[in-house]
């Protein structure tokens, strides 16, 4: 998959490349059912959506999951990350904000709300919905009250807020594998490889026809959304007209780096 990339040089020698994703799967939704405002926007990944929201929704872990979407929902003061899926057949809203404001749009006066220490639960005859906090707000709700018991959806409750807080990067590293090209000089091309636990990447800079020079490193996640290395190495490259290699000089570089990735701008940055 070819995506773009955007270069920018400053005048003070601080190298900077920006490589732009086309934005393939971002697009408006419809509103949502239970009332939320506008605009509600679709994304591809869970991912994308915690970046966007600063949260950390995570995928059950046991059952046949299905028909998942991701939503961001612009409340104005705040945003909504949602996340819809099918687990076993049942339908369920995932959600997480940042906002003490009720995100779950279903508690009112006629429900049955059972509070404990860490989570409320809503169970009544149109929903079965759970809240708690934790670096935030998360809220779990699903409408098919009669194909989920008490018990199971109690259960996935207990699950996904055990693992709420916790982002699986190797599903980021494979979000972001592929060919990334530059969208401004048309001479950068930049490729990642997910490894599983670390992204290979290699930066492709065409000086001519006849010389080049290549990037490579490793990185891992960092907490805050960056791919960090500290191994990279540059190659002075110079091909005869038959492609053969005319000379080549390798350059260890001293000095560590990061990649940030930008679900709202579908780019990765280069510092």
């Amino acid at each position: 998959m070819k995506r773009n990339i955007s270069l920018i040089l400053t005048a003070v020698l601080i190298f900077a490349m920006v490589f732009a994703m086309a934005a393939c799967g971002e697009k408006p939704a419809e509103e949502g059912t239970d009332g939320t405002p506008n605009p509600m926007t679709e994304y591809s990944s869970i991912y994308e959506i915690n970046e966007m929201c600063g949260g950390a929704l995570v995928k059950p872990e046991e059952g046949t999951l299905k028909a998942e979407k991701f939503f961001v929902i612009d409340c104005g003061d705040y945003k909504i990350a949602e996340y819809q899926f099918s687990l076993d057949g049942v339908p369920f809203k995932f959600r997480f904000s940042d906002t003490s404001e009720d995100i779950s749009g279903v508690y009112d006066g006629d429900d049955t709300i059972f509070s404990s220490n860490d989570k409320e639960i809503v169970i009544n005859d149109e929903v079965k919905a759970a809240r708690w906090f934790n670096d935030g707000q998360y809220c779990l709700t699903t409408s098919d009250v009669a194909n989920i018991s008490d018990d199971a959806f109690n259960s996935l409750v207990e699950s996904l807020k055990a693992l709420s807080g916790l982002i699986d990067w190797s599903d980021t590293y494979a979000m972001l594998e592929g060919e990334w090209q530059d969208s401004y000089s048309q001479r950068c091309v930049m490729t990642l490889k997910n490894e599983g636990d670390h992204v290979g990447i290699k930066v492709h800079w065409g000086d001519s026809c006849a010389s080049f020079v290549e990037w490579n490193m490793t990185a891992t996640a960092g907490e805050d959304g960056t791919l960090n290395y500290s191994d990279c190495t540059k190659d002075y490259i110079t091909m005869a007209d038959n492609g053969d290699i005319v000379s080549s000089e390798s350059q260890k570089i001293d000095k560590d780096g990061y990649f940030l990735y930008s679900a709202e701008k579908k780019t990765l940055s280069w510092e």
